[in-house]
């Protein structure tokens, strides 16, 4: 007797195994999570420079663009641009003082404060930080070219012009100390 294998006598369909599966699916969690991650850092990142602007009294601080700046500048409004030195002395807007962002608080705390500025760095990140310290010292009227010197696209002067980054040491009344270091 040949035996020969009946139709009702197949192999049973494989399945396939249940670690594989979730295994499978626990990567593919892990990749979308990665993705996610990336995608909310790379929208930190890349945002606007200008945004933390936007949360300052708009009775104080107004957002304008190369064309106000330009008829701000015309009209006698002190422009400040807060980059560095070396940035400034490239190029500039006409007639701006340099005062790197980082002396914007010292400089300006002998300024009139009901006098409207003009401010600007290169993209609106630097410039972001100078008007909050101008807002904090109380300046009343803050115009922020918070597109920056990159969207600049009337005359430029180079050199170093009205350079403000000089900063005078502060009158003490009483005895100084200065301590010196030495190698040996």
């Amino acid at each position: 007797m040949s035996k020969k294998k009946s139709a009702s006598a197949k192999k049973p369909a494989q399945k396939p195994a249940k670690g594989n599966t979730s295994a499978s699916r626990s990567k593919l969690y892990i990749w979308i999570g990665v993705a996610v991650i990336v995608v909310a850092v790379a929208i930190l990142v890349l945002r606007p420079a200008a945004g933390g602007v936007d949360n300052i009294d708009s009775a104080k601080v107004e957002n304008i663009d190369a064309t106000k700046l330009e008829e701000l500048a015309n009209g006698g409004v002190r422009v400040v641009d807060v980059r560095s030195a070396g940035e400034y002395a490239q190029a500039h807007v006409p007639g701006a003082l340099n005062v790197p962002y980082t002396e914007i608080g010292v400089v300006a705390a002998s300024w009139n404060r009901d006098e409207p500025i003009a401010v600007y760095c290169l993209t609106g990140a630097r410039s972001s930080s100078a008007v909050q310290t101008l807002t904090s010292l109380g300046f009343t009227k803050i115009y922020h070219f918070d597109a920056g010197f990159q969207a600049w696209r009337g005359p430029v002067e180079e050199g170093s012009g009205t350079a403000v980054s000089e900063i005078a040491p502060p009158k003490v009344s009483g005895p100084v100390m200065y301590e010196f270091y030495s190698d040996g």
